[in-house]
């Protein structure tokens, strides 16, 4: 393919600039803009002179004179405008087919036509620069047909324009019932600036503002994408502020740090159990991962959920009879136990004390049976599990992990396994040490594996007594098992 490249030195010795071009201008200003800064040529000079520019949606004309009596008129399509680049005094339009710039003796070179303005004031070369850009940005909405559509989900309905498909401008977003559920503003399919979400009774549930950030990708070119900025806010209910999230830093390093700013205590929260609970609740919004795995406020999903929350500190759990249950703290950043918990039989009297870790199982403190007999006190002791009054699990514990021996049991108090442990202050159960023995549900002693020492292997059995899995550990901690 023939490679035409034009060029036309315009050469400019303004003495004075008297504005700088927005990136809020529209297309006429933009046309404006252009059309004032690349009017002050030295025709004084034997290269380009009685310079016109002619912009439409679909095109800028160039016609100019050289040596002032050969006439030229060249027109690039805004259609294929893809590259406007400054290099050196040079500023240059690139239009192309394929999005390819050619590399010729160390300068990129267009592989259909571009045009060379040659502007030596910096100041003015600059904001031309950031106005051909922005014109290149606005003709595909300036050139096609906006349209106005309403669409229907599942959720609800929304409303908006869109060309070729794609969202521009505001977009409002209802409820079933039809009331508002968030709107915002659109550019070329990304959300951008200002949007708000509500609560199905009108009242404000989330704002702040995105903005776009354009990440390269060899196969796709520039990719467009959005991120949560600055302040957002979200609210309860009554109108109080709940939380303030701070979007801090550059697109690939930006964080969302969270400051509570208001808790709600919940009287009664009801649990599928038929149980309750009551505590103080920080009100959750939702997040999603773009291109750059960044995490970024996700509007649509949050006011999806609007009304969730995390628990915040101590909560106390009640059984369906009212009686209490349990009582401890949860991580409202996980929504999950964390710290000490305390469970408790339904006359009143301690039955358990365990603490978590991250939210799992950490340690098991403290024991004590109906009766009343504490049976683990300070990690240390045997600790039992009874289903239907009858024991199923015991183990020697010390400092709230297994250490000695553990033992499983059939319904009929037949021994189903029985397997030695070790203390570990980071596992909460201990290592695995030996697999001493295991029995069918008739008591006929049945494959158990090699583990001993920490190493080998453990077979595991379903109910039917099938082997299930067979595990293999190293140093006492579970590496494969298949």
């Amino acid at each position: 393919m023939k490679i035409i490249a034009l060029s036309i030195l315009i050469i400019s010795y303004l003495s004075s600039y008297s504005q700088t071009f927005s990136e809020d201008s529209n297309w006429e200003e933009t046309i404006e803009f252009i059309k004032q800064n690349s009017s002050y040529i030295n025709t004084d000079k034997e290269y380009a002179s009685n310079v016109v520019f002619e912009i439409t949606e679909n095109s800028i004309t160039f016609s100019y004179e050289i040596l002032k009596k050969y006439k030229f008129t060249e027109t690039l399509p805004l259609e294929k405008l893809h590259e406007v680049i400054i290099a050196s005094a040079y500023l240059n339009l690139y239009t192309t087919d394929k999005d390819v710039m050619l590399i010729e003796n160390g300068y990129r070179r267009p592989s259909k036509s571009s045009i060379e303005l040659l502007v030596l004031n910096g100041m003015i070369r600059v904001n031309l620069y950031k106005a051909f850009k922005h014109l290149s940005n606005l003709a595909p909405e300036k050139r096609k047909e906006k349209k106005y559509y309403q669409e229907k989900s599942f959720t609800g309905t929304s409303e908006g324009y869109k060309i070729d498909g794609i969202k521009i401008g505001e977009w409002k977003y209802y409820y079933l019932n039809g009331a508002l559920k968030m709107k915002g503003n659109y550019k070329n399919g990304q959300k951008i600036d200002d949007w708000v979400g509500y609560y199905p009774n009108g009242k404000k549930f989330l704002e702040g503002k995105y903005e776009l950030i354009y990440t390269f990708d060899g196969d796709w070119g520039d990719l467009a994408n959005y991120r949560s900025v600055g302040t957002w806010t979200s609210y309860w209910e009554n109108g109080n502020v709940a939380n303030e999230y701070e979007c801090k830093g550059p697109a690939k390093l930006s964080t969302i740090n969270i400051n509570i700013k208001n808790t709600k205590y919940d009287e009664h929260y009801t649990y599928p159990s038929g149980g309750f609970g009551k505590g103080e609740k920080v009100l959750a919004i939702s997040y999603s991962i773009h291109c750059e795995k960044q995490e970024f406020i996700d509007i649509e999903k949050s006011v999806d959920n609007t009304g969730s929350f995390s628990r915040y500190g101590k909560w106390t759990h009640y059984n369906k009879d009212g009686q209490k249950s349990s009582e401890g703290s949860f991580n409202w950043k996980t929504n999950k136990h964390d710290g000490e918990w305390k469970y408790y039989y339904e006359n009143g009297e301690t039955r358990l004390v365990k603490e978590y870790k991250d939210g799992e199982h950490f340690r098991f403190w403290e024991q004590y049976l109906p009766d009343g007999n504490q049976i683990l006190k300070d990690g240390n002791g045997v600790f039992k599990v009874f289903e239907n009054n009858k024991m199923t699990f015991q183990s020697e514990y010390k400092n709230g992990g297994r250490d000695g021996v553990t033992t499983w049991y059939y319904d009929t108090g037949q021994i189903e396994e029985s397997v030695l442990y070790k203390f570990d202050s980071s596992e909460p159960y201990g290592l695995r040490m030996e697999i001493i023995s295991s029995f069918d549900i008739k008591g006929k002693e049945r494959r158990k594996g090699t583990l001993k020492n920490g190493n080998g292997t453990w077979i595991s059995y379903d109910e039917n007594g099938k082997v299930s899995h067979i595990t293999e550990y190293k140093n006492g901690i579970k590496v494969v098992s298949k």
